[in-house]
């Protein structure tokens, strides 16, 4: 029997969580700072060595497919939450799963109960994985969301790590990060309801959105 993603409910009250994006300027950032908050990684980050985050979150089958391996070992004792009936069929230790919710990003116009099984039914959804991280990040009671690596960079593919050549679509990203970002003020917004703050800390990021801050204030 899989774990049940409820019992993550608010274990995280009140605390301070980094969402860790992809991007380039990852490499930029001390460990120390990483390695402060709990943290919640997603996608191809597993290629990235010099970092394991607290909990982690993919959400299509092309991860699955082409680092199904790396996470299966690199990230065998972190937590992984994966979305229900995309990734259901991946075997892996630890997995908590919540249920992809056909329909608009944030339908809720005022504020809400997070209940225990919130991620369950109604269930989320996402245009990209950040989104469903900070849906996530609130649901365990985060009140404080640090972005990192979220550097909407010309080149979508270019990752701490290196380019992911193998990732699907051009590397002129200007659209897609307008699309993005559409449910980035969908989620500020709905989510400042549940009097969850998100601040944009990653170095030189071109993200339009949320509100930024410095890293450097949050060492």
């Amino acid at each position: 029997m899989k774990p049940d993603i409820r019992v993550l409910h608010n274990l995280h009250r009140g605390e301070t969580c980094l969402i860790v994006a992809n991007g380039p300027s990852l490499a930029r950032l001390p460990l120390d700072l990483l390695t402060r908050y709990p943290s919640i990684g997603c996608n191809t980050l597993v290629e990235w060595p010099v970092f394991t985050p607290t909990y982690y979150v993919a959400v299509d089958a092309r991860v699955r497919a082409e680092f199904g391996e790396q996470v299966a070992e690199r990230y065998a004792a972190v937590p992984k939450l994966l979305p229900v009936p995309n990734l259901e069929g991946w075997s892996l230790p630890q997995v908590y799963h919540w249920f992809h919710r056909p329909g608009r990003l944030w339908p809720h116009t005022e504020r809400m109960e997070i209940r225990p099984d919130w991620l369950m039914n109604p269930g989320i959804t996402w245009f990209c994985c950040p989104h469903a991280m900070l849906q996530i990040a609130a649901f365990m009671g985060f009140t404080r969301l640090l972005i990192v690596g979220m550097d909407h960079s010309d080149n979508r593919k270019m990752h701490a790590w290196g380019e992911d050549t193998s990732m699907p679509g051009p590397t002129d990203s200007v659209g897609w990060w307008e699309f993005v970002e559409q449910g980035h003020a969908q989620l500020l917004a709905g989510l400042a309801l549940q009097n969850v703050e998100i601040i944009n800390i990653t170095p030189g990021t071109a993200e339009r959105v949320f509100p930024r801050g410095d890293w450097r204030d949050w060492m």
